[in-house]
This record gives C-alpha cells, structure tokens and sequence, in this order.
C-alpha cells in the first residue's frame, strides 16, 4: 500500500533451540520479495509479558493441544484473556460453543472441522513445531501426570511411605 517492503519483528525466547528456529524462518520469509523478517531475543518474562499486553507482530508460542476442550477454546474464542493473538470470529466461536456442549463425538468431530478449517483460513498462529513436555519424578512419587499442555498435575502427585 505504501510501497517497499513489508516489514515485521518476531519476538523469540531466549533459549537456543527457540532462536534456531527463528534463524531458520527468517532464512526462509527472507528469499520472498519485498519482505523483511527481524527477530527479537529476550527473556521468558519479558516475552512473556509482551505476548499478554498484545505488544507483538509475531512471537513464537506454545500451543500444545490434542483434545480442543479446553486448549483451542482457551486460544481462540473471543475475548478470553488466554486468547493471546485476540483473535475474533463468531462462526468460530459458535462452533467450539456446539462442540463444547456436545456429548455427541460425530457432532463434536463435525464442529472442531468446521474451527480448524477456519483456522486454516485466517491463520491467527501456525504451528511449525510439535514438541513434547516431559519431568523426570522420583520413584518415591506416585500420580506423575501432565495436563495436556504440559504442565505437571500437581493435585494428582503423594509421595509412597
């Protein structure tokens, strides 16, 4: 629109693998014309605190879901404070809405297609990485589970006699 290139800054944690990736991206978007990719290292909480306030163009993000209730509803449905690209689409959200209800598998199946189909449509994040979460508990515990997202299920662990 205003001639020149397009121009856009990813935030990128500081962890060496996060900022491979970001080489790596900026390698690719950079043999396209006219678009310019920089990225920016910092601190978890920094990034952290620049994702929650919107204060981003792109950042890389965990989005690790097998199930969409709760994650994708957590990551998309409008004006939740965990929707942290601020996405907004009302067909999107009647459709997790119809799905979140459902006890019908076939009818929840049909509703999360319709989301992710949108998804791929309007694309508020994309995933280009599957990575899993692990901890390494003792034997002496008992109930080491994660939640879907990879964050440990503290209410499940005792500790054995």
């Amino acid at each position: 629109e205003k001639g020149g290139p397009v121009k856009y800054t990813m935030l990128v944690f500081q962890q060496t693998l996060d900022q491979d990736r970001a080489k790596f991206i900026v390698a690719q978007l950079g043999k396209l014309k006219n678009l310019q990719v920089d990225f920016v290292v910092n601190d978890s909480p920094t990034n952290i605190g620049k994702v929650l306030k919107g204060e981003f163009q792109w950042s890389s993000w965990g989005f690790p879901t097998l199930d969409p209730e709760p994650g994708l509803w957590n990551a998309v449905h409008s004006g939740l404070p965990s929707n942290y690209s601020k996405y907004k689409n009302a067909d999107v959200d009647k459709w997790l809405e119809e799905g979140r209800v459902s006890t019908d598998a076939a009818v929840r199946s049909a509703a999360y297609k319709k989301v992710f189909d949108q998804l791929a449509k309007d694309l508020p994040f994309f995933p280009y990485i599957v990575t899993q979460n692990s901890f390494v508990c003792s034997p002496k515990l008992v109930g080491c589970e994660q939640y879907e997202d990879g964050i440990m299920r503290f209410d499940k662990i005792w500790k054995k006699a």
